[in-house]
């Protein structure tokens, strides 16, 4: 996969996702949502809009990389 996608918390208490390319750099920084299970929803939804892959939220926060400041459930 030559994308990694990492949930994390800011300053403001709101969950993130930063969708990474496989060399490092940031391509896209999500809006702030309430709860990481919102962010998960909409990278979930994202994903089948664009056909990358067909998987439930739990087995995308399964199959990709997290940052060390992910959020826990």
């Amino acid at each position: 996969m030559d994308y990694q996608f990492d949930f994390f918390e800011g300053r403001d208490g709101q969950t993130y996702v930063n969708i990474k390319h496989r060399n490092g750099q940031t391509l896209y920084t999500s809006e702030g949502y309430t709860t990481k299970q919102a962010a998960v929803d909409t990278l979930e939804n994202f994903l089948r809009a664009v056909q990358c892959v067909s998987a439930t939220a739990v087995e995308i926060v399964a199959r990709y990389s997290v940052s060390s400041t992910e959020v826990q459930p």
